[in-house]
């Protein structure tokens, strides 16, 4: 036989609310969640799609830019290269001809 003082240590305490353990603040936890109504679920539907689009629309214009400036990068080394080849020839027509008259 044993003796029993007070509780027995076996019985779990009830779990705290969280009134309890918010109790110090003056504010209550913004932990609970209320499910969207239909409505509500439409509407951030449609904010998404108009979002994608939005994006989308974007999207394509950069990419519409990136391709121009890669052109108009591509053009400026084409002309480049025709000036320096039209150079050389130059020098060396200069160079030749130079040559020849001594």
């Amino acid at each position: 036989m044993t003796l029993r003082k007070g509780k027995k240590k076996e019985e779990d305490a009830p779990a705290k609310l969280l009134d309890d353990l918010f109790r110090k603040t003056k504010c209550t936890p913004c932990i609970y969640w209320l499910p969207l109504t239909a409505e509500q679920i439409v509407v951030k539907e449609e904010m998404r799609r108009r979002h994608m689009a939005e994006h989308e629309r974007r999207m394509a214009e950069m990419k519409k830019v990136e391709r121009e400036r890669e052109r108009a990068r591509i053009m400026q080394q084409q002309q480049r290269r025709v000036t320096t080849t039209r150079e050389k020839e130059k020098h060396k027509k200069r160079s030749v001809s130079g040559s020849s008259k001594k």
